[in-house]
């Protein structure tokens, strides 16, 4: 994957560059992001009867917060919530998704779909702030998410290059 270093050293993907650069130009229609992120579908853990109980109780958080993370990826679709409210269960399915994946393989893969989740939903927050100039702190607390996201993942990618020497 090919990454683009910005100013101060954050890197971003390329895919997100070009999302940015597009939905700047005003290429990126509201209608283009409404079909979201993988994750807003994904189904729930399966939570064998006879797992530890901590192993169930964090599966039942992820499940709640990946249920939640849909039911308010729609609301934001329809705009009638905020993306401080579609956020809140997204950070809380962060933090249950790091306690529910320990293989490092399948955090990133899991953190690779959180940061789909946060690049749409800045996205989307963007195309929106264009048109109201009220949602710019929507905008940010978006792009405030997303780097959320991008500490953990950049953390698991370095760790799976550490593994690959």
């Amino acid at each position: 994957m090919a990454f683009t270093k910005l100013m101060g050293g954050v890197s971003l993907s390329l895919g997100t560059l070009l999302s940015l650069h597009a939905m700047s130009l005003g290429q990126v229609s509201e209608k283009d992001l409404l079909k979201g992120p993988a994750i807003t579908k994904a189904l729930p853990l399966r939570v064998p009867p006879d797992d530890d109980e901590l192993k169930k109780l964090h599966s039942a958080h992820f499940n709640e917060a990946l249920a939640e993370v849909g039911l308010r990826w729609q609301h934001l679709i329809e705009d009638v919530i905020s993306a401080e409210q579609a956020i809140e269960p997204a950070r809380h399915l962060l933090t249950a998704g790091q306690q529910v994946y320990g293989r490092p393989e399948d955090q990133l893969t899991f953190l690779k779909d959180m940061e789909e989740l946060a690049n749409y939903i800045e996205s989307l927050t963007g195309v929106r702030s264009q048109k109201e100039q009220k949602r710019l702190p929507q905008l940010h607390a978006a792009r405030g998410f997303r780097l959320d996201v991008r500490v953990p993942l950049l953390k698991a990618k370095r760790g799976a290059e550490k593994r690959e020497k």
